[in-house]
């Protein structure tokens, strides 16, 4: 990504599709991680920060962001690429208590309506694998 960015070309990087943890790891913490999930949602969690670190010209959904990383993202904004209908239908938002209902479970997205509260965070809401989703 150095090189592309000295190229001078944009950098869009997608992060926080999945669940990470809440917070990094202390030694403590890493001795109480058991199981693969765990230590999956702890390297999600590295590879956030990472990105966020990295600093790229637009973030691809930063859709599952812990707490902490939400302000820091606030605090210190990179645009932000939304793709709502297809988070809803990948986080599955929409089966079960929704009924289906697509309007309905976007109240139920994650991190969309903290993005446009935002002041300082410029939000590009798009539409993602439209042969997919029919967005």
């Amino acid at each position: 990504f150095a090189k592309i960015r000295a190229a001078g070309l944009k950098i869009t990087l997608h992060c926080a599709e999945i669940p990470c943890a809440e917070s990094s790891s202390t030694n403590k913490e890493q001795d109480l991680l058991s199981g693969k999930e765990e230590n999956q949602m702890q390297r999600a969690r590295e590879e956030l920060e990472a990105l966020l670190k990295f600093r790229p010209d637009r973030l691809g959904h930063a859709l599952l962001l812990p707490k902490d990383l939400q302000q820091k993202l606030l605090d210190d904004p990179i645009p932000v690429e939304t793709c709502p209908t297809s988070n809803v239908m990948t986080l599955e938002l929409a089966s079960g208590h929704m009924g289906g209902n697509l309007v309905q479970a976007l109240a139920h997205h994650p991190t969309l309506s903290l993005w446009m509260a935002a002041d300082n965070v410029p939000l590009s809401i798009c539409t993602d694998d439209p042969g997919v989703f029919c967005t």
